[in-house]
């Protein structure tokens, strides 16, 4: 028995050696090239800059992680503590690392059936976040480790917690507590209730599947997780949490919707080329344009009005996509629940679906940015199942989390699948979900097949516009209540484009600036960046060029005449003529002349003139793309942008002092 008693003590002692060796070796190997946590001393996070319009409000933000900082001093301490009980209760306790709770997870996952759950502190969260990565490895695990350990030496318990309450994701792409405060609850990170505090603290595990906007009912589970840790841990007695748990999650009013998407996409191009992509994505900047936001908003609606009517002139594209009624009937439920268990911001709020995402998209074709639910689809296939969640979702589940909803209001536009045509009726039936909607066959007599340099037959009846099963695209004219059908018509995004700049002659600043019809599908800025022949709208600058010559007044007779000029180079000739076929009028004024829009009298000023003339006069009003020099240019053959042309005017309106248009008032950094 001695004999056997010392065997095994040698052997203990062997182990205990050679797992010193291990260790200390591990030590060594995982601790090289280590970030210094010295870093985290001047840890800035990223930070979203904000862009303020005229009136003061926020129109534009640009990130690469939505997140404002807020010091822990602002944060009550019932808003820490909900945190505390959710992910670490001991951390103002242990020393970076929770040996217990590692023990425990270890077991757990050793014991038949048992699941892999996570043991990590709030130190060991932070120092992932923000100096390691996500990676699920050892390795990793074991660099943290060293890590967490440092990092309590290096910073105090409140910094530490500070850095995670600033840096962890909330979901609906928001992080840090202020931002999240902010987008679920419309408020200030500082005046969170302990309730909302704790639907906040639950979201932590899977942010887009536990978040109260896409799922209210998941949201309330891991609220009442969070309270009862609250208790649990000793943080509050059940008497002072008895009173949180009866209070109603009510989310904070939908933010207006952003106008002005061009305009702030311009504002950031030329942000970056003056002070670099890093500063302006994550700097946390405060910046000042001239948007006027209710100008713009005219702008958008005028702009995208007549683009849509001229559309329409032109016939119908046809549904966007089909699918097949039993394909339907299995994504319909999935996509009812999502709506059943959605958050409201209001308590009368309706919410319906758009199947956009069902139509097949054709390769390359830009996508739209994600709305309220869609970002769930992204990782939840990829999210670890917890104790007493339901398994991962199925390829159904995933594309109807893929389907955006849509709070219900007057001017919404959504795709919708077709249920019913009826001919007799006049009418046809869209299911969008939520609710269906109904429309009558006198809104869609516009929609003749689509004809490219051809008349095509008006729509006789319903069905010669949609089918069942036809995923068409809809616009809401009005809202009804309960059961009863929405009335709506047929819609369709308009191929053609255009661009609106509307600048303020006192101080040059550009008060509206509308790039084309819809941003997502097209973010190409045509009042910037699009240079289209000015036409007849060059023709002031020509008159004026000849005004200022002196040579001319605006009462000096000029020929309305057929006029015949010959290329001294090529030999041909060019027979210029008024828009009206055979209307030449003869002497008449100058002013006459321009107010008709006259282009024989414009090709006998310019060549008296001289091209170089014009082109001398034109760039002292602002335009200063390449002009041709010829005559030609009288009719605006040369190319410009939508933004020189306004600016130019605006020169003449101006008495002909000239400046830039001004879109960036002031700027200025985090400090």
């Amino acid at each position: 028995m001695r004999r056997l008693l010392k065997r095994l003590m040698v052997l203990m002692l062997a182990g205990v050696v050679l797992l010193a060796v291990v260790g200390v070796g591990g030590f060594f190997y995982f601790d090289r090239n280590l970030p210094s946590v010295e870093i985290l001393r001047t840890f800035q996070p990223p930070q979203v800059t904000k862009v303020r319009c005229a009136d003061g409000s926020v129109c534009a933000e640009y990130y690469l992680e939505r997140r404002t900082v807020v010091p822990i001093a602002t944060l009550p301490q019932h808003v820490r503590n909900a945190f505390l009980a959710a992910e670490d209760a001991d951390f103002y306790k242990h020393q970076g690392l929770d040996p217990v709770g590692m023990a425990r997870a270890a077991v757990k996952s050793l014991l038949p059936g048992g699941r892999v759950t996570g043991a990590s502190t709030i130190t060991q969260q932070a120092c992932r976040n923000i100096l390691l990565s996500q990676e699920r490895s050892f390795g990793r695990k074991a660099r943290e480790w060293i890590l967490s350990v440092r990092m309590e030496k290096a910073l105090t318990k409140d910094q530490i917690l500070e850095l995670y309450l600033n840096q962890i994701a909330f979901g609906h792409a928001r992080y840090g507590v202020e931002e999240a405060a902010v987008f679920y609850f419309g408020k200030h990170a500082k005046d969170l209730s302990m309730s909302e505090a704790a639907v906040l603290a639950g979201v932590l595990p899977a942010p887009e599947r536990f978040n109260p906007v896409t799922n209210i009912v998941r949201a309330r589970q891991r609220q009442s997780y969070v309270l009862d840790q609250l208790v649990s841990k000793g943080f509050y007695p059940e008497k002072q949490v008895a009173g949180e748990r009866s209070k109603p999650i009510v989310l904070g009013p939908r933010p207006p919707e952003r106008v002005g998407p061009y305009y702030a996409e311009e504002v950031r191009r030329a942000l970056v080329a003056r002070y670099g992509e890093q500063s302006i994505l994550s700097g946390g900047m405060r910046v000042d344009i001239a948007m006027d936001p209710k100008l713009q908003a005219m702008a958008d609606g005028a702009l995208r009005d007549g683009l849509e009517e001229l559309d329409r002139k032109m016939g119908y594209r046809g549904p966007v996509g089909k699918l097949e009624p039993d394909r339907f009937k299995v994504l319909q439920p999935l996509i009812q629940k999502r709506i059943a268990e959605a958050g409201k911001r209001k308590p009368d709020e309706v919410k319906v679906a758009d199947l956009t995402a069902l139509a097949p998209q054709p390769e390359g074709a830009p996508g739209q940015e994600p709305d309220e639910g869609v970002e769930a689809a992204k990782a939840e296939a990829g999210v670890a199942v917890e104790e007493g969640e339901e398994p991962p979702p199925s390829p159904d589940d995933l594309l109807s989390q893929q389907v955006p909803l849509r709070v219900l209001q007057p001017d919404l536009r959504a795709v919708g699948y077709v249920t019913q045509v009826d001919d007799a009726g006049k009418k046809a039936v869209v299911d969008l979900v939520g609710k269906a909607a109904k429309i009558d066959f006198a809104t869609v007599s516009w929609a003749r097949p689509r004809g490219v340099g051809k008349w095509t037959q008006p729509p006789s009846r319903m069905s010669d516009v949609m089918k069942v099963g036809d995923l068409v695209r809809v616009r809401v004219l009005k809202v009804t209540a309960g059961a009863e059908p929405l009335e709506a018509t047929l819609d369709q995004v308009p191929e053609v484009q255009g661009a609106l700049v509307v600048i303020n002659p006192a101080n040059r600043y550009v008060v509206a600036m509308s790039g084309g019809s819809d941003f997502q599908r097209s973010p190409f800025n045509r009042a910037t960046q699009a240079k289209r022949q000015p036409g007849s709208s060059f023709k002031p600058f020509l008159y004026a060029a000849a005004l200022a010559s002196t040579r001319y007044t605006a009462i000096s007779q000029v020929n309305d005449a057929p006029e015949m000029v010959r290329d001294p180079y090529t030999g041909k000739v060019w027979k210029p003529q008024n828009y009206e076929k055979g209307g030449y009028e003869g002497p008449m004024t100058l002013r006459a002349a321009l107010t008709r829009s006259k282009n024989t009298v414009s090709v006998r000023l310019i060549e008296d003139l001289t091209p170089a003339a014009a082109i001398d006069f034109a760039r002292r009003a602002g335009i200063q793309s390449p002009m041709p020099d010829n005559l030609t240019l009288a009719l605006g053959t040369g190319e410009v942008s939508v933004m020189e042309m306004a600016n130019a005017y605006t020169t003449l309106q101006t008495l002909g002092k000239y400046a830039d248009p001004v879109t960036i008032v002031k700027v200025t950094d985090a400090k």
